[in-house]
């Protein structure tokens, strides 16, 4: 009867206990941030070759690394194992990594077509194309990273975590 109640004892701790603890939230949620900051490094590569009128094989190499390293970055949260039942976290991270590939896919790569023309074809109204282009890159990039946000503290809130502004 003892050997009973020990093993009963026993199941009950584990399976009271197996659920996702803090400390596994702080690290899915930093395993996370790490691929976003990556990401932004190598964004920020590429805008800094555009803003510096680099050549433009420096610019399709940064466009390339940073597209590559959302792609990865995606496959990596898809991949994830979910970390509890409602698995928000791992698909808001999925929907942030998507709209980050989208944006390169279509408004930076019309950047890339129009940083190719020649300069002395340029006119006024492809400045405002690109102006256009850039506005809208802002605005889709920032509503990925509040759509995000957004769930990360919904996460952070329901596992008891403290959110760190890095910046």
């Amino acid at each position: 009867m003892k050997y009973i109640f020990s093993v009963i004892f026993v199941w009950m701790f584990v399976a009271c206990n197996s659920g996702p603890r803090p400390g596994d939230a702080v690290k899915f949620n930093d395993s996370v941030v790490f691929r976003q900051d990556t990401f932004y490094m190598f964004l920020d590569e590429f805008v800094t070759s555009i803003e510096q009128e680099s050549d433009i094989s420096l610019v399709q190499k940064k466009y390339k690394q940073s597209l590559n390293y959302a792609q990865k970055a995606l496959k990596y949260v898809e991949n994830v194992e979910p970390f509890d039942e409602n698995d928000e976290m791992r698909k808001a991270s999925i929907e942030y990594f998507q709209k980050q590939i989208d944006i390169f896919d279509n408004e930076f790569s019309q950047i890339l077509k129009l940083y190719m023309l020649d300069p002395t074809d340029i006119t006024v109204e492809i400045e405002h194309k690109w102006d256009s282009l850039m506005t809208c890159i802002v605005q889709l990039d920032s509503m990925a990273a509040q759509s995000f946000l957004q769930s990360q503290q919904v996460f952070a809130k329901k596992y008891g975590i403290t959110l760190k502004d890095l910046d």
